[in-house]
């Protein structure tokens, strides 16, 4: 069973055990080793994934939202780079993306690279 998933800021893919799929970071997006804590964010009314940097600091891998302006959806099926870096920091993926991480359990390591 393969335990992990890694983000790649490179390329914007996230991959867990045997998927890789498109996902959206920024400038703040932390890199290194984390875990995940599998969470309900009120101020956003959905559920959110969390990790957390060495120095306490909250991150989330969540579903895409955001200003239709920033047209993120499209964003995410976008195989350039450049295109895929607009987030605060959080990690955006698409929902089935999103599905499927949730069935991790909560501390499941995953590694952010660049």
């Amino acid at each position: 069973m393969v335990t992990g998933f890694t983000f790649v800021k490179t390329t914007a893919l996230l991959c867990a055990g045997l998927f890789c799929e498109p996902a959206l970071y920024g400038d703040a997006t932390p890199e290194g080793t984390f875990t995940t804590q599998r969470a309900y964010s009120t101020a956003w009314g959905q559920s959110i994934i969390m990790f957390r940097r060495q120095d306490g600091k909250m991150f989330a891998i969540h579903r895409v939202r955001g200003k239709p302006s920033q047209r993120r959806e499209v964003r995410l099926a976008s195989t350039t780079p450049i295109d895929n870096k607009i987030s605060m920091g959080c990690i955006n993926v698409n929902d089935q993306t999103f599905k499927r991480l949730w069935e991790y359990p909560d501390g499941t390591p995953f590694t952010i690279t660049p």
